[in-house]
């Protein structure tokens, strides 16, 4: 992970997982449970019966969300404190 000029994080990590794989919550948890930037949620959101899924490529040009596996990594800029004194 990176770090600022401080050594602190400048990201942290958000992993979004389906609402339809509690195993892969359950193992995401438990692998990342001593990583202090990266939290596991689960989806809350639902879809509207009718509305089928859809084979659509989502790019984001700043590479902040990632879809792989069924889940949604979003990379998240932590305000770094300022430097400057007085």
């Amino acid at each position: 992970m990176l770090a600022g000029p401080n050594g602190a994080p400048t990201h942290r990590y958000v992993v979004v997982v389906p609402r339809n794989a509690p195993d892969t919550a359950r193992y995401l948890t438990e692998s990342f449970k001593d990583v202090p930037d990266v939290e596991i949620v689960v989806e809350r959101r639902q879809r509207p019966a009718a509305a089928a899924p859809q084979d659509v490529e989502r790019r984001d040009r700043r590479r902040s969300v990632i879809e792989a596996f069924g889940c949604t990594l979003v990379k998240i800029l932590r305000k770094l404190p300022s430097l400057r004194k007085g």
